[in-house]
C-alpha cells in the first residue's frame, strides 16, 4: 500500500493494525462497530503513526534514543508521570490521578490477557510520544536566536523611511506591444520550474441525475396513510404505533404555541383542539405527516439547576449509593456547591458549583427535563439518566405557559426500484452518447443538463462536493486517461457520469498547462527591461525624484511611513526588492532603478526615522527564538517525509 523512507509498507499487516485500532476505539467508547467515517479516520490515524515511528526511527538509530524500562517504570510509577498516564488513570470520584488504579491495572492485568495487551500496547505509545519529545528537545536545544538577528527584527520593525518616488507600472503600457519568442518562454519556465512542482491530482466534470419519486410512488404512500389512520386515532398505545409504522421513533415533546416545528396551519390547529385530536394527512416536500394531541399542561417557560452528576464507570450499584449519600449530606446542611466541585463526573458544571444556568424544556435528557419542570421551585431529588445519577436542585421556575405534547405519524416517499430503473436508463443512455470531452460537453448543452465540477482531487480523497461516498469515481479517475468517460456510478439518490477532464502526475506542471501565466511573467520582464532603460537614461544629469519623473512624464509621489519589516508601499501593496533596497540607501540620494512587482522604481529617502538604541536586544532574539522552537514539531515532521520519499498508494485499495 506504499513506502515510507525506502520501506514497503505491506497491505495485510497495514490492515491488521487498523482492524486492532479499530477494537481498541470500540472498547473505548464501548460500542458495537464503527462507520465508515470514522473507520477512514482510523485508517489515516495509522498511517501516520507508522510515518513517524519509521521516519523518526532512522533518526534515533543515529543520535542513540532510547527509552529504558527504567523510564517507563517512572513515566508510569514514579516522580515523572507522563500527561498520558495521568490522563489515563485518573479517580472518576476526584477527577485526579490515582497512582493505586495504575497498580491495580497492572495487577489485573497478570491474569487478562486482553488486558495486558491493551498496556503492553499503551506503554509503546507513551515511549514513542517520549521518543519523539526528547528528538524534539534535541533540535530545539540546538536552535539559538543571536542578539544582533533580534536587533535586525527590532530595527527592521521600528525604523521607518519616508520617500519620494517616481515609478513606471508595468500596466501603463498594453500588453499586445510587447513581443516576445517561444525560446523566452521555455527559457523562463526552466529557470522558474521548481516554482510549478506538483502533486498528482485529477479534474472531474460530472452530471447527475437526481432520483426523484414518481407520482405512483407517490400514490402509495397516500393510501397507506389512508389505511393507518384509523388506527392512528384510536390506539392505545401511541409509542408502540409510532416506532412500529413510522420513519422516525416516537418523541412527543412539550411544546409552546409556535413552537411545534409544523406548517402554521397546523399548529394553529392543534392548540385549538382537545387531546386525542388527529391532523392530517400533510405534505412538506416528499414527507407525509400525520400530528396527534397526547396531553396539555401548564409548566414553566425556563428553569434555573444545578447538579451533581456521578457516572456509571464503576457501575450503576456504585454510582447510586455516592449519590444517595451525597444527598443525604446535602439534606443534613452539606455544602451543595462545594460537593458538586469534589465530586461530579461533569466537569463544565462541576468546575461552577454545579451551575447549569436556564435552560428550557427539551434541552435535557427526558429524566433530568421532568424532574425539573414536572416538579416544583426548591426541590432537589435523585435520578438516573444515560449519563448517570444526578442529583438535582431545583433553583427556580421562570414564567408558565401552556404546552402540548404532539406525536407525529410519519413516512417519506422513496423512489421505487422501477422509478430507479427509469433514471438510471437516463443516464445509461447519456453515458453511451459521450466517448470523450467535446462529446460530453455537447451533450450536456443538447439536453440541458446542470454540469458540475470536482477539481485538483487526490488519490486519497474521499470527497467530492455534491456527491455521496464517491470513492468508486475517485480510483476511476485515477484508472483512466485524460479525456476518458465513465460508466454510470450509483452514489445513494444519484447516478453520475464523469468525463475526466484533467490529469496532473507527481513533478513539475507541464509548460503548455501553464503558458498563459508564463507569457504573462515573460512579458512584465521584457517591460521591466524597457523601463529600467528609460529610468536609467533619466537619471543622467538628475539630481530629484522630480527631474527623472518630468523626463519620463511621471507624477512624482511621496510615500511616509514605509517599514522594512513589512514590505509594503502604500498604493503599491508589498514590493520586497525594493523596501530593501531602502535600507542602504543613504538619505537625500537618487537610487538606481529598482524592479519590482507592479513597477520600475527610481526613489530618494526623504527622511530615516531610527528607534533609540536598547541597552540589549536579549528580549528580542528570545522572541524570535520561541517563534522558531515552536515550529519544530511541524517542520521536523514536514522535513522527516520530504526526505523520507513516501509513497501512498491505499487509494488504490480502500
Amino acid at each position: 500500500v506504499g513506502e515510507i523512507g525506502g520501506q514497503s509498507i505491506d497491505g495485510i499487516a497495514f490492515e491488521n493494525e487498523v482492524q486492532k485500532s479499530i477494537e481498541n476505539y470500540k472498547r473505548n467508547f464501548n460500542i458495537p462497530a464503527v462507520d465508515a467515517a470514522t473507520t477512514q479516520q482510523i485508517r489515516e490515524q495509522v498511517w501516520n503513526t507508522m510515518s513517524q515511528d519509521i521516519l523518526y526511527g532512522a533518526e534515533y538509530d543515529q543520535i542513540g534514543i532510547r527509552v529504558s524500562e527504567a523510564e517507563v517504570n517512572d513515566m508510569f510509577l514514579g516522580d515523572n508521570l507522563h500527561s498520558q498516564v495521568e490522563q489515563a488513570f485518573r479517580n472518576p470520584e476526584t477527577g485526579q490521578f490515582d497512582l493505586n488504579r495504575v497498580k491495580q491495572t497492572y495487577a489485573q492485568a497478570e491474569e487478562d490477557e486482553d488486558l495486558k495487551a491493551r498496556l503492553v500496547q499503551f506503554e509503546a505509545d507513551v515511549k514513542r510520544l517520549r521518543s519523539i519529545s526528547k528528538l524534539e528537545s534535541l533540535i530545539m536545544k540546538g536552535l539559538s536566536m543571536p542578539e544582533f538577528a533580534g536587533k535586525d527584527n527590532f530595527l527592521g520593525n521600528e525604523s521607518k523611511y519616508d520617500v519620494e518616488l517616481a515609478c513606471k507600472r508595468y500596466a501603463s503600457v498594453a500588453d499586445s506591444t510587447i513581443d516576445f519568442s517561444e525560446t523566452d518562454v521555455k527559457r523562463y519556465y526552466d529557470v522558474h520550474k521548481k516554482d510549478y512542482e506538483q502533486d498528482a491530482s485529477r479534474d472531474l466534470e460530472f452530471v447527475t441525475f437526481n432520483v426523484e419519486p414518481s407520482a405512483d410512488d407517490v400514490e402509495k404512500v397516500s393510501v397507506w396513510f389512508a389505511e393507518k389512520m384509523e388506527e392512528f386515532r384510536t390506539t392505545a398505545n401511541d409509542t408502540t404505533f409510532i416506532n412500529r409504522n413510522s420513519d422516525n421513533r416516537f418523541r412527543a415533546p412539550w411544546v409552546t404555541a409556535g413552537n411545534t416545528g409544523l406548517m402554521p396551519q397546523v399548529d394553529t390547529a392543534l392548540f385549538g383542539a382537545e387531546v386525542g385530536y388527529v391532523h392530517g394527512p400533510f405534505q412538506n416536500g416528499y414527507t407525509w405527516k400525520a400530528a396527534k394531541l397526547l396531553g396539555i399542561k401548564e409548566s414553566p417557560d425556563t428553569v434555573e439547576a444545578r447538579h451533581i452528576l456521578i457516572d456509571l464507570t464503576q457501575g450503576k450499584e456504585r454510582s447510586k449509593a455516592l449519590a444517595d449519600s451525597l444527598f443525604e449530606v446535602i439534606k443534613a446542611g452539606g455544602d451543595f456547591a462545594q460537593l458538586a466541585r469534589d465530586f461530579s463526573n461533569d466537569p463544565g458544571s462541576g468546575a461552577k458549583g454545579g451551575e447549569l444556568g436556564k435552560f428550557t424544556e427539551g434541552q435535557m435528557v427526558p429524566e433530568f427535563n421532568d424532574a425539573c419542570f414536572e416538579g416544583k421551585k426548591g426541590d432537589m431529588v435523585v435520578v438516573l439518566s444515560q449519563f448517570g445519577h444526578h442529583i438535582i436542585d431545583v433553583m427556580d421556575q421562570i414564567g408558565m405557559s401552556e404546552k402540548r405534547s404532539i406525536a407525529i405519524l410519519e413516512r417519506t416517499v422513496e423512489a421505487s426500484t422501477k422509478t430507479r430503473q427509469e433514471y438510471y436508463a437516463q443516464a445509461a443512455e447519456f453515458a453511451r452518447s459521450v466517448s470523450d470531452l467535446a462529446s460530453f460537453e455537447s451533450e450536456i448543452a443538447t439536453r440541458n443538463l446542470n454540469k458540475r465540477f470536482g477539481p485538483n482531487l487526490k488519490q486519497s480523497d474521499l470527497e467530492i462536493p455534491g456527491l455521496e461516498s464517491p470513492r468508486e469515481v475517485v480510483r476511476w479517475a485515477y484508472e483512466s486517461e485524460k479525456g476518458a468517460t465513465s460508466k454510470v456510478f450509483e452514489l445513494g439518490n444519484d447516478f453520475v457520469v464523469a468525463v475526466l477532464s484533467e490529469v496532473r502526475e507527481d513533478g513539475y506542471t507541464p509548460l503548455e498547462s501553464v503558458r498563459e501565466e508564463i507569457e504573462a511573467e515573460v512579458i512584465k520582464e521584457k517591460k521591466a527591461a524597457m523601463f529600467e532603460k528609460e529610468l536609467e537614461s533619466a537619471l543622467a544629469g538628475a539630481t530629484s525624484v522630480a527631474d527623472v519623473a518630468s523626463k519620463v512624464q511621471l507624477a512624482p509621489e511621496t510615500k511616509n511611513g514605509i517599514t522594512f519589516g513589512s514590505g509594503v508601499i502604500q498604493g503599491f501593496g508589498r514590493e520586497l526588492t525594493v523596501v530593501g533596497a531602502m535600507a542602504g540607501l543613504a538619505e537625500g540620494k537618487l537610487s538606481k532603478p529598482l524592479i519590482g512587482d507592479q513597477g520600475v522604481y527610481v526613489l530618494s529617502i526623504t527622511l530615516k526615522s531610527t528607534p533609540p538604541e536598547l541597552a540589549n536586544y536579549h528580549d528580542q532574539a528570545l522572541t524570535l527564538g520561541t517563534g522558531l522552537g515552536n515550529r519544530v514539531s511541524f517542520e521536523v515532521l514536514n522535513a522527516l517525509k520530504e526526505k523520507g520519499n513516501i509513497v501512498d498508494n491505499r487509494g488504490k485499495f480502500y
